[in-house]
């Protein structure tokens, strides 16, 4: 609900977006996430974990969707995940 209503994200946006970090009464502090996607770091983890697996390379939306369908079938309700 958060991430919806408040935050404005959606479907099409990053899994694991990069905080947004700003200046914060003379300290640097976490203000949110860009809009942005880390170019390459989730990639390079996902195709490393793929090699080691001996699989095809996934690209990190087919990962968040085998997330998404494991969470579907061990949490009873979207809340409880």
């Amino acid at each position: 609900m958060y991430l919806k209503e408040v935050a404005r994200c959606c479907p099409d946006d990053p899994l694991f977006p990069p905080l947004k970090i700003k200046p914060v009464e003379g300290e640097f502090q976490v203000v949110g996430f860009e809009r942005h996607i880390y170019k390459n770091a989730i990639r390079a983890v996902i195709k490393e974990a793929s090699w080691r697996a001996d699989l095809p390379p996934f690209i990190p939306h087919a990962f968040r969707k085998t997330v998404v369908k494991c969470a579907d079938t061990a949490y009873p309700t979207g809340e409880a995940f």
